[in-house]
């Protein structure tokens, strides 16, 4: 498990901070409306690819955890979801086609759309969930940092200005193609083969359109804050949302990467009864992502002023406030992925999962009406953190049905403490220094080695 988590936090890290690389760069190259028509086309085709997908991510890599060692089920289960795969991404690739030719607002960045449109072609080869199943985070970890290294390279060379903005857009696809000719080539390393009895789709049909259903949920008020300022406001408005949710995704994306590992593990857990150790896994993650996640949330409200011109220029001051709003969703979104994703789709409880996740999904299209028109990208991350906080509660009252979280006093009294000493140092560093560059290394320096201390020295005496 400890292994694991390891790849999956450096997966999830590369994954996180590429994009950031890429903005930083970006936002120097590109105008910020040019990066927010760009994040709008990526938006929109989002909506097919997740319909592509069929929710097989999620339920191929616990399905799989179950059969791995029986290689006849294996070859069996891995056939039948890359038919329904592929039969789910030709219906959306027809279906996108239409889309753009039928609706006036996307015929006037035709090219840039079928651009981005080609992450949808790839989702034919997408069988990262069998790595997932079979918990090979090593391989999943070594080919993404290699694979990101190169595209990285490749957005230097090809995207100088303004006129490269196609360029730019088709970075995500090849990287994409890169990832999914990389997974296909390692599955002969499992030597995969035909199935001698007769495939049997329509038996994944019902877990996994409710998992779609679930997936649909979350991605929905994901998408539809970028979606809806695209819509109300002018295009550079997507960019200054967007930015400061990356870096707010990034923090999460990293500290749930730790829990991220739990899927194959807590199923494997329940199918064989082992309820005390799901129970002890799943409490020893929770603390370990509550003291990761408290510091980071604060240090992002406390120094949003000072990251953001630093990071994407003065064009995007615009976006501080944003920041330091998505700031609270550190803990809305950590875990809710913990309690949602991780433990109650690995107990089965996919439309416990599904009625949590729509009702956040009503509630941000619904504050998203009323507070965009507004506050522009602020309206959208209040909705976002009031969204998440619904579903966060609602995933913790189904999954403690299965596991307890323990009240562990010794561990939260130092964590409120530290967190206040934490805030209070941050405060004094922004009122002594006034570089900013200073200021942000002194901040991140002291704030931790504040926030560790006070809790070390609590916890001893706890």
């Amino acid at each position: 498990m400890v292994k694991n988590s390891i790849y999956n936090i450096v997966y999830k890290l590369v994954n996180a901070v590429f994009p950031m690389f890429t903005a930083i760069y970006v936002s120097r190259a590109l105008t910020p409306e040019l990066v927010g028509r760009v994040s709008y086309a990526q938006n929109i085709v989002q909506y097919f690819v997740i319909i592509a997908a069929l929710g097989i991510p999620n339920y191929g890599s616990r399905e799989l955890a179950k059969v791995a060692q029986n290689k006849q089920k294996r070859n069996l289960l891995f056939w039948e979801l890359l038919i329904l795969n592929a039969i789910s991404t030709t219906a959306c690739l027809v279906a996108y086609f239409v889309f753009l030719q039928v609706v006036p607002a996307f015929q006037e960045n035709t090219t840039l759309h079928y651009v981005v449109g080609c992450v949808l072609l790839l989702n034919y080869f997408n069988v990262e969930w069998f790595y997932y199943g079979y918990e090979d985070f090593d391989f999943i970890a070594k080919r993404n940092v290699v694979i990101k290294i190169g595209s990285l390279f490749f957005l230097f060379a090809f995207v100088r200005d303004n006129s490269d903005y196609l360029w730019y857009a088709s970075l995500s696809s090849a990287t994409l193609a890169f990832h999914y000719i990389i997974n296909f080539a390692g599955l002969r390393n499992y030597q995969i083969e035909r199935p001698m009895q007769k495939t049997k789709v329509r038996r994944h049909l019902k877990p996994i359109l409710i998992m779609m259903a679930t997936v649909i949920a979350v991605e929905l008020y994901t998408l539809m804050d970028t979606t809806m300022l695209g819509i109300m406001c002018p295009e550079k408005v997507v960019a200054y949302y967007m930015y400061p949710m990356q870096i707010v995704r990034i923090v999460i994306v990293v500290v749930t990467a730790i829990g991220g590992v739990l899927l194959p593990r807590l199923s494997y857990y329940f199918q064989q009864n082992m309820l005390e150790e799901g129970e002890k896994v799943v409490n020893d993650i929770f603390y370990i992502m509550l003291f990761l996640l408290l510091p980071c949330g604060i240090g992002l409200f406390m120094v949003a002023d000072t990251l953001i011109p630093l990071l994407f220029g003065t064009a995007y001051m615009p976006a501080v406030t944003t920041l330091r709003i998505a700031s609270l969703l550190t803990i809305a979104l950590g875990f809710s992925n913990l309690f949602g994703t991780q433990i109650l789709v690995a107990v089965g409880e996919e439309r416990k999962l599904f009625a949590a996740t729509f009702v956040g999904a009503i509630s941000n299209i619904t504050l998203n009406v009323f507070l965009i028109p507004l506050f522009a990208q602020n309206g959208a991350a209040v909705a976002s953190v009031i969204s998440e906080s619904l579903v966060t509660i609602i995933t913790f009252m189904y999954a403690r049905k299965h596991i307890k979280i323990q009240y562990r006093k010794g561990l939260i009294r130092p964590l409120i403490v530290s967190s206040v000493a934490m805030t209070i140092v941050l405060w004094g560093v922004k009122c002594l220094i006034q570089n900013s560059v200073v200021e942000l290394v002194v901040s991140v320096g002291v704030g931790a080695m504040v926030y560790l201390v006070v809790n070390l020295v609590m916890g001893k005496k706890e």
